[in-house]
């Protein structure tokens, strides 16, 4: 199975026949993923919570259900050479769920893990799958799952048992005048390497020239600072370029070659 890592160790070991064509790999996947963006539709939101809130008062959001996320994602998938797979793990008072995406020319990519703790019952370990399954999904394939809620009453709702729309904000930041939710050190660094991959591609001398780029652009909070929300927000956008900058190389080579 051809993947990220095959294709680095190829380039790193000066193996330019093997990068060039998983490289080729790699676009006609982005190509397929590519379709499929153009034709997924956002599910509705027919999930609904309404529940007590620990500071009284009551908690009503709508949320899309794992199905119906499902469906969707299922429906424009079809005719672009593209399968998908959900990991699950359950170990150490934790429920790991990741989502895999294989085309059928052998390309394959993987998400991060999603994790979330489960206290051990049937039932609680079945609310972390689904809601772990969902989040997994809805980030990988980039299909809005929000529910219609800030993330203070998400993580109150998760731990009433409902689903909750995105993971719970660090509780340790909210005293301080920094934004909610901060990405965590393994969301930073996904994002680093993207950056210096993107940079190598696109021929960019310093890194920093692209990441500083593209968080202005998208409004991001500076790096101290950054939220999940920038994270997901300039992953996407680091993604794009790179697929936009490997496809340019590899027509690039191909002409060359010729």
């Amino acid at each position: 199975m051809a993947d990220e890592k095959l294709l680095n160790a190829a380039i790193e070991s000066g193996n330019m026949e093997m990068a060039k064509y998983l490289m080729e790999l790699k676009a006609e996947f982005n190509n397929g993923l590519a379709k499929f963006r153009s034709k997924v539709e956002a599910p509705k939101k027919n999930g609904h919570a309404n529940f007590p809130s620990k500071k009284g008062g009551r908690i009503k959001y709508d949320y899309v259900v794992l199905d119906d996320l499902i469906a969707a994602i299922d429906k424009a998938i079809k005719d672009t050479g593209i399968t998908w797979t959900q990991d699950t793990v359950n170990a150490n008072g934790l429920t790991r769920v990741r989502t895999v995406l294989r085309c059928v020319n052998g390309w394959s990519e993987a998400s991060s893990w999603t994790e979330l703790p489960s206290k051990g019952s049937a039932q609680d370990i079945g609310s972390a799958i689904t809601y772990a399954k969902r989040y997994s999904l809805s980030a990988t394939f980039g299909v809005s799952s929000d529910a219609d809620d800030d993330g203070e009453l998400a993580t109150e709702s998760y731990e009433n048992g409902a689903q909750a729309p995105r993971q719970a904000p660090n509780k340790q930041q909210r005293p301080q005048p920094v934004p909610a939710n901060l990405a965590d050190e393994k969301q930073r660094q996904e994002l680093i390497d993207l950056i210096r991959k993107l940079a190598v591609v696109a021929d960019v001398e310093d890194p920093n020239i692209v990441l500083e780029t593209i968080r202005k652009n998208k409004n991001a909070h500076d790096w101290a600072n950054l939220t999940k929300t920038d994270y997901f927000v300039m992953k996407k956008e680091v993604e794009t370029q790179l697929m936009e900058a490997e496809q340019k190389a590899t027509k690039e080579a191909m002409a060359n070659a010729q």
